[in-house]
């Protein structure tokens, strides 16, 4: 209960995520961790895989956080997995027990997530839980977002930027500033790591809409906020506060996907990653009305056959779809 009092704010999923590693932490972790690596070999995992959480094993033998996501490995998509590190550690910070986070961990758990979306027994589980945002919950963030807190611009221009191009979090979150170029309306964008593209995109940022309504209006004031060169997106201090109390400067240090997800579930709410943008996105264009081939272009896919794959699954992930659907379908009758 006090688990749950402490984390009231950030919603159940953070809540239960926190208490399922507590629970795990009662153990001795580094055997659980090793009863779980001989049965996903039992149950026939590659030998390579199991090599790998072998070693990672043998390199923390006494991270408990990391043991934990060990055990999750076979069950979860890569980008699940970091949304539950991200979890637990703002859980941990709700409770007044924050973990000391190092580049090791953060290296480890970036490690762990490629392994999972590589483990054959989750390949079916590759897209994940990740529920479009809708255009409306990014315009609500906009508008009571603090304009004098750094941190808070950042997730905002962020959301922005990724809702917009139709990009996935990880090709933003590995932004620099030098792949921004100032256009006489909006921004371009170098997107030089993509998942299905040996070649660098060419994106931009539109300057639509006024003020606050506008991705380039947001990434104007979140570059203002940059001190020199280096990463677009940078790490901030966690005090305690919340994104719009806090008014530290942003650090020169690379945001960690981590407290990246902590500022979106914070900023969107908690049913939201890093990756609800570029789905959310897809089931705007979807049910607006935009052709798929110039869908297909704004977001990078190979083929038309990939982005009709990808748009089925986020549309019946989709809230808004189906009450667009129903709303139609009631031809303005009030039920």
């Amino acid at each position: 209960m006090l688990l749950l009092d402490k984390v009231e704010a950030t919603r159940d999923r953070v809540a239960m995520e926190t208490a399922k590693y507590q629970f795990f932490r009662a153990i001795d972790t580094a055997w659980a961790a090793q009863v779980i690596v001989n049965e996903c070999r039992r149950r026939g995992m590659p030998d390579w895989l199991g090599r790998e959480l072998q070693a990672i094993l043998d390199a923390r033998p006494h991270d408990s956080l990391i043991h934990y996501l060990m055990g999750e490995v076979p069950f979860v998509a890569g980008e699940a997995l970091a949304v539950k590190a991200a979890n637990i550690l703002l859980g941990l910070r709700c409770l007044g027990r924050p973990r000391a986070e190092s580049e090791e961990t953060t290296v480890v758990i970036r490690a762990l997530a490629r392994l999972a979306g590589r483990c054959p027994l989750t390949l079916d589980r590759r897209m994940g839980r990740a529920f479009p945002i809708t255009l409306r919950t990014l315009m609500i963030a906009a508008h009571s977002t603090c304009l004098s807190s750094p941190a808070a611009v950042q997730i905002i221009a962020f959301g922005m930027l990724a809702f917009s191009t139709v990009s996935r979090s990880g090709e933003v979150l590995a932004l620099t500033l030098a792949d921004v170029v100032k256009l006489e309306r909006g921004y371009e964008i170098v997107v030089r790591w993509t998942k299905t593209r040996d070649r660098p995109m060419l994106k931009m940022v539109p300057d639509v809409g006024t003020g606050r309504d506008s991705p380039a209006w947001w990434l104007a004031r979140h570059i203002c906020n940059l001190q020199g060169p280096g990463p677009l997106w940078r790490s901030h201090r966690a005090d305690g506060r919340s994104l719009n109390s806090s008014r530290e400067r942003l650090q020169e240090k690379q945001l960690s996907r981590g407290d990246l997800m902590a500022d979106v579930q914070e900023a969107f709410g908690s049913e939201n990653s890093g990756h609800s943008f570029r789905r959310g996105a897809a089931v705007h264009h979807v049910t607006t009305g935009t052709q798929m081939t110039i869908l297909q272009a704004l977001g990078g896919w190979n083929s038309r056959e990939s982005v009709l794959h990808y748009c089925e699954e986020a549309v019946r992930l989709s809230q808004s779809s189906y009450e667009r659907a129903w709303r139609d379908a009631s031809f303005g009758v009030t039920l």
